[in-house]
């Protein structure tokens, strides 16, 4: 009698599944192995955030309209020229009542300097330089008379004024003053078609200040008449 062996029984197929379990088994593990990882970031550069300059308010505090005077060095230069010996010999033929000239008559002509006060507030942890781009002269509408040269700009402190290198140093206010070229009113006054006593000017100026560019104006004012000076 004759007994049926199972494992004679096993067909093809049947004998290839164990093999067919092994290799998804092997083929999952490959995948797993290959799957390319997750790609990494390169380091970002620190965010650099630009240094904020406060930059100070600058007014025109007041202006003084009259003439403009020959500065100190210029007349000790001039009167040093003329006191050489050379000079003294070409004036050899001036008449003495001449070379008295007006001190005769008790008096020495005056001449008053026109100036612009500008006061500088709110200056931060840094300090600007100042610079004075334009000045101009304007008249009662707003009509630009004539462009202004400004000179010698000096500093407040306790004792006057002194020479200033415009400058605002950090976390100071400055009270400054320039001389201004007010010189030609005659062409002023043909500019105005008028008079220049009477009307109301304006002073009007470009400035510079820690690289921001601003424009400021003063308030209105006249030309001063100038006073005789007695001797």
């Amino acid at each position: 009698m004759h007994h049926n062996n199972p494992r004679r029984n096993q067909g093809p197929m049947t004998r290839l599944l164990p093999l067919f379990a092994l290799t998804a088994l092997a083929a999952s593990a490959c995948q797993k192995e290959s799957k390319p990882t997750d790609p990494v970031a390169p380091p970002t550069a620190p965010v650099e955030v630009p240094e904020v300059i406060e930059v100070a308010e600058v007014a025109i505090a007041s202006v003084t309209m009259l003439e403009d005077c020959p500065d100190p060095a210029k007349v000790e230069a001039a009167t040093e020229k003329e006191q050489r010996p050379e000079a003294k010999r070409a004036q050899g033929a001036v008449a003495q009542d001449e070379m008295e000239g007006d001190s005769a008559y008790g008096y020495v002509e005056p001449c008053g300097q026109s100036t612009m006060q500008i006061a500088v507030t709110g200056q931060g942890d840094f300090s600007s330089k100042l610079k004075l781009v334009e000045v101009r002269l304007l008249g009662p509408n707003d009509e630009i008379l004539g462009i202004i040269a400004a000179r010698s700009p000096t500093i407040w402190n306790n004792n006057g004024y002194l020479p200033w290198d415009q400058v605002v140093q950090p976390k100071t206010d400055v009270k400054a003053s320039y001389k201004l070229s007010l010189d030609n009113w005659g062409k002023i006054e043909k500019n105005l078609g008028r008079s220049s006593y009477g009307p109301m000017f304006l002073i009007e100026a470009d400035i510079d200040i820690g690289g921001v560019r601003k424009t400021i104006r003063s308030s209105q004012a006249p030309r001063e008449p100038m006073e005789m000076i007695e001797t």
